[in-house]
């Protein structure tokens, strides 16, 4: 996915930093919870009642290398496990992004830095 694609769609960084010439790392945060707090309780005889409270969870960190203009990796960090799966609290930070991505052709000396700077 060409880096203009990447900026429409999944708007302004977090942070950037230059590791290369040509070679970027994005990050991208997604804080609040995917996976509401569940609490299921029950009474039972004499007045016990048991409780099972599980709190919100499925925090993000989607960290993007950019290489020559084009997105070169994804990786996933911080707490991505919810009950829908594994990586549920970070596919949204990217579905839309990849599913319906605008293809953008890049011209040969296409500066990155220039619009990550």
């Amino acid at each position: 996915m060409p880096l203009p694609d990447l900026l429409s769609c999944a708007g302004k960084p977090a942070r950037t930093m230059q590791i290369s010439q040509t070679d970027w790392i994005l990050s991208y945060d997604q804080n609040e919870p995917v996976q509401p707090a569940v609490t299921l309780s029950s009474t039972l005889p004499p007045g016990i009642t048991p409780t099972l409270a599980l709190g919100a969870s499925g925090t993000c960190h989607t960290v993007i290398r950019v290489h020559a203009g084009y997105v070169a990796a994804v990786h996933f960090t911080g707490v991505t496990l919810s009950m829908a799966g594994p990586t549920a609290a970070c596919a949204p930070l990217i579905r839309e992004c990849v599913e319906n991505a605008d293809r953008t052709s890049l011209p040969a000396d296409y500066d990155a830095g220039k619009w990550l700077r």
